[in-house]
């Protein structure tokens, strides 16, 4: 496996260089293993960050423009319309919006549970459920509402699109989305 990891970095390392702030990876890691998320479901969040705004705290906490249709986003997933809104009341509620830290990061992984949990409970089942990243990478595409096709996206066979996969995996060599769910209900 060590091979393909290799000829896939590889690979990325022709594309555009990634600008990620790996702790956010870390610290979105951190907050949605405590929300009971286990490891594949994690490792699908991780990747679908990294393609919503390359783990750039800027972007996250500043927004930016939808390149397909030109909508101001914002957050971790790129949050728009009346759904950005709703994310900065649920922050403003906790005392946490435009702090820019890792306090904001952790309370947009909560509005992001909470979202699925009550406005998405099919999809919530089937990320926590998912038997694989793929299964789990499409249950999000459901929820983020993204368009899986050519020209920004590409199929991947384990991730549903290609550049979650890059970013998954770089979450995966960086060691996370690795504490299982069974060490997390031990704890509780």
């Amino acid at each position: 496996m060590d091979g393909l990891d290799d000829y896939l970095d590889k690979i990325a390392a022709k594309r555009k260089k990634p600008s990620g702030d790996e702790s956010v990876a870390r610290v979105l890691d951190d907050e949605f293993y405590k929300l009971g998320y286990g490891d594949t479901a994690r490792l699908s969040i991780l990747g679908d960050v990294g393609r919503e705004n390359a783990w750039n705290r800027k972007t996250i906490f500043g927004g930016h423009s939808d390149p397909k249709n030109k909508s101001f986003n914002r957050g971790i997933i790129s949050w728009q319309g009346d759904r950005v809104k709703k994310l900065d009341d649920h922050l403003k509620k906790e005392g946490v919006y435009g702090k820019g830290d890792d306090d904001e990061l952790r309370g947009m992984a909560r509005f992001m549970d909470k979202e699925l949990r009550e406005q998405f409970p099919d999809v919530h089942k089937g990320l926590l459920n998912a038997k694989g990243t793929y299964d789990a990478s499409e249950a999000l595409r459901k929820y983020i509402k993204y368009d899986p096709s050519a020209p920004y996206n590409s199929p991947d066979a384990e991730f549903r699109v290609k550049n979650n996969a890059d970013w998954a995996r770089r979450a995966k060599k960086a060691g996370l989305a690795t504490k299982g769910l069974d060490d997390y209900l031990d704890r509780i």
